[in-house]
Formats: C-alpha cells, structure tokens, sequence
C-alpha cells in the first residue's frame, strides 16, 4: 500500500504523521490512523460539509499531538448521517 511506504518513510525521518481512511484492514500497523465512515476518496465527509471536515481535521491535529503509542481512532459511529 502505497500510504504505508510514505508514512513508514516520513516516520523513519521523524516526521509524525495521522492517515484518515475509511477501511481498517489496509490501514493496519500504521501509526495513528483516524477511520470515518464516508466512501473511498471523501474521507473527509461531503463536499461542502465544513462543520464535519472541521471535526474530522480536529481529530486528526489532536491525535498527532496526543498519541504516545500507536492509535486507531474510529469516528464512523459519531459521524453524521450522509445527506
């Protein structure tokens, strides 16, 4: 997977890094992963949703600064529903 290669490559360089996704599977063993509940490619919600891009981005400039040990943070229950 190619997101495994350049986190695995900017945390070797010591740069921290958070991966928003939708699947847990291919997500596995990355360092701080954020999972939503939104389909491939807006993982991030709805285009125009700010309030939920708002969050989702929270969550993520939280978990990097927060997380002392590998952490899968699952937001898809909290999630609003799809529109």
């Amino acid at each position: 997977m190619t997101a495994g290669l350049v986190v695995d490559a900017l945390e070797t360089a010591g740069i921290p890094t958070v991966v928003v996704g939708n699947q847990r599977v291919p997500l596995k063993g990355l360092p701080r992963v954020i999972l939503t509940r939104y389909e491939r490619g807006k993982n991030f919600g709805e285009p125009g949703d700010i309030g939920e891009h708002e969050h989702i981005a929270a969550a993520a400039v939280d978990l990097l600064r927060n997380a002392t040990e590998p952490t899968l943070l699952d937001l898809r229950a909290e999630a609003t529903p799809v529109r």
